[in-house]
């Protein structure tokens, strides 16, 4: 009897501490990936968004989803938004083999009007930051000319 409680008392500990992202900094500065017994590395993409004259672009949002024959595929995008000085940051994600991160301009005319772009990385050769991985991903963003009704 004092070993089925004590079973079920360690598989209810073991899966009660299963989550995809470590509970570090909440959720915002990576960690490793929390999996019943493995461990996998996890990291921040971020990077800075700008036009072709180097200025800043607040409100473009930046998605990022592993590739269709990742892995990973399971995982929803991940998506943040760039902040006034350009610059964004994503919630931890897996360390998986190919990953796409596309910028595109959701706000209408506010900050102009641009094109999206998108761009593939593997997520080895990952900078450290504070002892945490990051992808640094930037984006040059030009303007559309065609959709532009200013």
């Amino acid at each position: 009897m004092k070993n089925k409680l004590l079973a079920g008392l360690l598989a209810v500990l073991g899966f009660s501490s299963c989550s995809p992202f470590s509970d570090e900094d909440d959720n915002v500065d990576g960690g490793g990936m929390l999996m019943y017994g493995v461990i996998r590395e996890s990291f921040v993409v971020k990077g800075k968004v700008t036009d072709t004259g180097d200025k800043p672009i607040e409100g473009i949002r930046v998605v990022l989803k592993p590739s269709a024959a990742s892995e990973y595929s399971y995982i929803p995008q991940n998506t943040a938004y760039s902040a006034e000085d350009g610059s964004f940051k994503t919630v931890p994600w897996p360390a998986g083999p190919v990953y796409s991160i596309i910028a595109e301009d959701v706000d209408g005319e506010k900050n102009g009007v641009f094109k999206p772009l998108e761009k593939t990385f593997k997520s080895n050769g990952l900078n450290y930051e504070d002892d945490k991985p990051v992808r640094i991903v930037d984006f040059e963003l030009e303007e559309n000319k065609d959709l532009d009704r200013r």
